[in-house]
């Protein structure tokens, strides 16, 4: 084609004055000419190049080279081109070509294809009008030395000559085609055709000769790549011409036959021709295999007829005839009207068991047998019947596929009306979701009326398990541009049908219509549709409250040579209401937007009120502008506005107010701003925004977005009063500032965040533990890879607690924090205060399993009983259950911790604890006085902790009723929980038996037991372990002394006790009475860490001290030494089991 528009060049530009054909041509290579050709052939992903044209504007033009590129290169090559013509010939309106040819043409490769046009069609319409061709060209004779053919162009490299001659004058053809491949031997094809209007002799000579694996064997792709042999050749006057058929491969000969030409009757006719043709053979070895069955051995065709005067042709008898298919039939034409026509038509396989596999190429598509009939016996009727039977297609397969048409065709004016029936049962398409969609029947029926203009479908209906589509259509301009106008109706019964299909849950019912015309050539449209939904649910859940009842959505929009109008386009239901119409042509237009929902409540629970949404937007020249508000609930404000350019440069401003933020989280009151701007230029956007909020909250967001590398380069910074959070950690208390300096650098995600979060001279009260830390301060690091976290803290009794370590900002967390905890006391004011350190590390997926692990040193430590548990008299409070409870006093119970409320899932702690207190482990309290050590392992998890090994005694007393009991045995254990168990054990013997006291239960709640042996009533237990009698022989006093033992029992008499342990600084004391009834004072206290001294002094003016010495925790050396001047050294061993 290139080539032939380079020629018509050179004829248009003919009748140039002479004296601009001799200026130009003496130009030399690259001049006027050869610029203004290359500009005029050249064009989109086209660039045409001249090299040495001489002799433009002469007879004979030379050409010595000329390439043809787009952006890949050079594709086309011609070199060494001649054009020899006669331009006189012209002047008769006849272009005669004496001569054109090439030394090198050289086709390297396909080309690309022309670039689709990224701009969007404009708004307007455009007619449509058909190419106009300048000139006809007529060529005598062609030569082309050498033709060379890429190897991407046909799968093998391949050089061609091609000579030639046409000759076409004075009602005589004379064509001589030769064709010859230069670098392979024996492939050829050479075309002599020859007619003389005068004599009619008619002459064909067609022989085509390639050996195996040519070109034109590998284009039919036939198995094998075979030799091909073609040969037609005849010659006769038209009257009584015979042409003899043959094609073979691998010289053995595949189809042959013979077509005839013979003289019509002279009393039917005297111009007419009679022909025949016969052909046979067997092509199966030129398919692929499957299609043997459809074809096989015995393929012939056989035809006959005759022409006739005034357009007039009879086909007698047609007859096609392979293993599978069966074709016959006739027809009569008089006057280029079709008169009579019958044709049949069957498809069966030779094994009945067998399905037919048709040869169409693409997927595979099989049939188990199919029937057709047409008919169209004389006068205006006709009817075609065809029936197929279990058709299957790798998609799709259907069991009975019936088709039926009867109507009347007027030829002479081409009308033709038919009514169309289509049915397809026990439809099954290979996906399952299409499948219950479609249902298992389809019925489409229309009635179809044709003309030479026109062409309309009405009564459309087509018909399938709970939906339909009804109405008509109509073709219009069918000669000089197409109309299409419809009127169509559809019914969806119920939504559900299809959401497997759509993958989204689905229901309600649905109608729709549209009405209008659609123009495809210019691409105009006027249309108006209607869509009318009952309950529609489109399984989106913000949705779908807004289209509960009735839904409709209303389309009015045209396309014309004026450009695009929207004059509606509105959505309506009980909920939300909205309307959009516009204008755009290439230079301007304009689109206003209105919407409102009635209640927000509607898609969010708990805030109510309406929702307004106002947009408009508006187009000048290339300028894009506009701006939108909205307004809401809780005084709820938001604008946005701008321009772009045609460029795709844009600046946008935005703010929005929420002036209520309370209603969103009501334990945050005040009002949230945000403010910023947004630029692009050359495909970065540039951001700059602030926003404040309760708690001093500010933030500023500044940085840049690039599209095209999809990057970002984003600074934030902002602090805010911790205070903010209080609400949510209810009765717990937080105070202090926060603040972050945070960047995100490369592709939008966690490993592209950098920058810090602090907390400075923070506080966290802590009442239900009693605790407060002060001087909090934390920072953490984010470095793309993970967090690092450096966090300090000082209990408010003393101590310190550092926290360190790495955690990962991505699921599931893994860290490896290191806690560090230095004299940290801890105290709940009533009953327990204890001194720890310890090194402990908290390890692994921290949202999942983490490990708590490490060891905790307990020093000094104070078990208060006389506060456990209240008193004796005092009854505990019973389980109350509250009825209509207000919420003012639910919240108030929830702050103080008294809901069983769960908060959500956590962590499973995994525990791997070592807690170690040899010695200064003092519980007092209730005639109670001890010290005990020992080491604790705890296992298992925070939800099911596994405590093994015990705080055993060391050494303790209880008195009771002036009487001193030592103590037997004495632990503290954990028995599935953090709370201690506590067991004591004191007992005594007397000739009236022996009696055991047991103070056992948890530190908060422990109880005091009584027994004896042989078994009596407690009462009397209790008499025989402080007196030795019986309860019936204690005197008054004794009696009065055993109800002041029950006041120290039940914890109200420790105080002098206490204050005169607080004022010596000893660890124990203890005031009573000997077995004699004198005062005594004991107090004890460590001198060292292993060396335990305990002092006794009595009224009589007799003293005592002892020296404990634990030599392990097994082996204790004792030294005793008295007023008296007596000594006495023991040695103890004690092993627990």
């Amino acid at each position: 084609m290139q080539l032939i528009r380079l020629l018509l060049l050179f004829v248009l530009l003919a009748p140039l004055p002479l004296w601009a054909q001799q200026r130009i041509s003496t130009e030399e290579s690259g001049g006027f000419l050869v610029d203004f050709l290359e500009e005029q052939l050249s064009g989109d992903n086209r660039a045409i190049r001249v090299e040495g044209l001489s002799g433009g504007f002469s007879s004979k033009a030379e050409l010595k080279r000329l390439t043809i590129a787009d952006d890949k290169g050079v594709w086309l090559e011609i070199e060494e081109a001649t054009l020899d013509w006669t331009r006189s010939a012209l002047l008769r309106g006849a272009l005669s070509i004496n001569q054109l040819s090439a030394r090198r043409i050289a086709v390297l490769r396909a080309p690309e294809p022309a670039p689709v046009d990224p701009e969007l069609p404009a708004p307007e319409t455009a007619p449509f009008r058909l190419p106009d061709l300048p000139v006809s060209i007529l060529l005598n004779e062609l030569r082309a030395e050498e033709i060379e053919l890429g190897e991407s162009l046909l799968g093998q490299q391949a050089r061609l000559r091609v000579d030639g001659r046409i000759e076409l004058a004075d009602g005589t053809l004379s064509m001589d085609l030769s064709g010859l491949r230069l670098d392979r031997q024996g492939d050829q094809l050479t075309l002599k055709v020859g007619f003389d209007n005068e004599t009619e002799e008619l002459a064909l000579d067609l022989s085509l000769d390639e050996q195996a694996g040519g070109l034109i064997g590998r284009l039919l792709e036939l198995p094998g790549g075979p030799s091909l042999q073609l040969n037609a050749e005849g010659s006769g006057p038209l009257r009584d011409f015979t042409a003899d058929l043959g094609f073979a491969t691998d010289g053995i000969e595949r189809l042959s036959g013979q077509v005839r030409l013979e003289g019509a009757d002279p009393t039917t006719s005297t111009t007419g021709l009679v022909f025949r043709a016969d052909l046979n053979g067997n092509i199966d070895p030129l398919l692929p295999e499957r299609f043997h069955p459809f074809f096989g051995p015995g393929l012939r065709l056989r035809v006959k007829g005759e022409t006739f005067e005034n357009d007039g042709l009879a086909l007698h008898s047609l007859a096609l005839t392979s293993r599978a298919l069966r074709l016959s039939g006739s027809l009569m034409m008089r006057a280029g009207a079709l008169e009579t026509a019958n044709l049949r038509s069957t498809i069966t396989a030779a094994d009945p068991t067998s399905r037919v596999i048709l040869p169409i190429p693409g997927e595979e598509i099989s049939i188990k047998g199919m029937s057709l009939q047409a008919q169209k016996p004389k006068g205006r009727d006709w009817n075609i019947a065809a029936r197929i039977g279990e058709f299957a297609h790798p998609q799709i397969a259907i069991a009975d596929l019936s088709f039926k048409t009867l109507g009347t065709l007027e030829q002479s004016l081409f009308d033709l009306v038919a009514d169309v029936n289509l049915t397809a049962k026990g439809v099954q398409p290979n996906d399952p979701n299409l499948r219950v969609a479609l249902g298992p029947e389809i019925v489409a029926q229309t009635r179809l009326e044709l003309s030479s203009e026109n062409a309309r479908a009405t009564q459309l209906q087509v018909k399938g398990d709970g939906y339909q589509l009804s109405g008509e259509m109509e073709f219009e301009g069918l000669q000089d541009g197409l109309k299409v106008i419809a009127d169509l109706k559809t019914d969806l019964n119920d939504l559900a049908q299809f959401e497997a299909l759509a993958g989204v849950p689905l229901g309600g019912s649905v109608i729709g219509t549209a009405q209008g015309s659609f123009t495809p050539l210019t691409g105009g449209f006027d249309v108006v549709s209607t869509l009318t939904a009952q309950d529609l649910r489109l399984g989106q859940a913000q949705l779908d409250p807004l289209l509960v009842g009735t839904s409709n959505l209303t389309l009015s929009a045209r396309r014309d040579v004026d450009g695009l109008v929207l004059e509606q386009l509105s959505l309506s239901s009980s909920a939300f209401q909205s309307d959009t119409s516009g204008r755009l042509d290439s230079q301007n237009g304009q689109l206003s937007l209105t919407a409102r929902l009635n209640d927000l409540a509607t898609v969010v629970a708990g805030i109510s009120g309406p929702v307004t949404l106002a947009a408009d937007i508006q187009k000048k020249g290339t300028t894009v502008s506009g701006n939108a508000d909205l307004q809401g609930p809780l005084s709820t404000t938001a604008r946005i506005s701008g321009e772009m350019q045609e460029d795709g440069s844009a600046d946008v401003q935005f703010s929005s107010r929420l002036g209520e933020l309370q209603g969103l989280i009501p334990e945050l009151a005040g009002v949230v701003t945000a403010e910023g701007r947004a630029s692009r230029s050359e495909g970065i956007w540039q951001i700059n925004s602030n926003a404040t909020g309760p708690a001093a909250l500010t933030a500023a967001i500044s940085g840049s977005w690039d599209e095209a590398t999809a990057r970002a380069d984003l600074a934030a910074q902002g602090a805010v009063q911790m205070s903010v959070v209080n609400p949510f950690l209810k009765p717990n208390l937080l105070d202090g500032q926060g603040r972050f300096n945070l960047s995100l650098s490369g592709p939008p995600s966690l490993d592209a965040l950098r920058g810090t979060v602090q907390l400075a001279d923070t506080r966290l009260v802590l009442p239900s533990a009693g605790q407060e830390l002060r001087n909090i301060a934390a920072t953490v690091t984010l470095n793309g890879a993970g967090a690092d976290i450096q966090a300090r803290a000082q209990p408010r009794s003393g101590g310190k607690i550092n926290i360190r370590g790495p955690i990962a900002i991505q699921p599931p967390f893994d860290g490896a924090l290191t806690i560090d905890l230095a004299d940290v006391v801890l105290s709940d004011n009533l009953i327990y205060e204890t001194k720890l350190s310890g090194d402990l590390s908290l390890t692994g997926a921290l949202v999942q399993a983490p490990q708590l692990s490490g060891t905790i040193d307990v020093q000094e430590t104070t078990l208060n009983l006389a506060s456990a548990g209240g008193a004796v008299g005092a009854a505990p409070i019973p389980l109350i259950q509250h009825q209509n409870e207000p919420r003012a006093v639910r919240q108030t119970r929830q702050h103080a911790g008294l809901l069983n409320t769960s908060s959500g899932s956590s962590a499973n702690l995994a525990l791997d604890l070592l807690i170690r207190a040899p010695n200064r482990i003092f519980a007092r309290g209730r005639g109670l006085r001890a010290e005990l050590g020992g080491e604790l392992r705890l296992r298992g998890t925070s939800a099911d902790p596994v405590p093994s090994g015990q705080i055993g005694l060391l050494r303790g007393t209880f008195d009771i009723l002036g009487r001193r009991l030592s103590l037997d045995d004495g632990q503290i254990t954990l028995l599935g929980s953090l709370i201690p168990y506590l067991s004591f054990t004191a007992s005594t013997t007397t000739e009236q038996g022996s009696a055991s006291l047991m103070l056992q239960g948890p530190a908060n709640a422990p109880t005091i037991e009584v027994t004896s042996e042989p078994n009596r009533p407690s009462e009397e237990a209790l008499a025989l372990l402080l007196f030795g009698d019986n309860i019936q022989d204690i005197s008054p006093l004794a009696l009065a002394r055993l109800a002041a033992s029950v006041a120290r029992l039940s914890g109200r008499s420790d105080g002098v006790s206490d204050s005169l342990r607080d004022s010596t600084g000893a660890e124990t004391v203890d005031v009573g009475v000997d077995n004699l009834g004198a005062g005594e004072l004991g107090l004890g206290g460590y001198i060292s860490q292993n060396v335990y001294t305990d002092l006794n002094v009595n009224t009589r003016g007799e003293s005592e001290l002892s020296i404990n010495l634990d030599l392990s925790p097994s082996v204790t050396v004792t030294g005793t030494a008295d007023s008296a001047g007596e000594t006495g050294v023991g040695l103890f061993f004690k092993r627990d089991y």
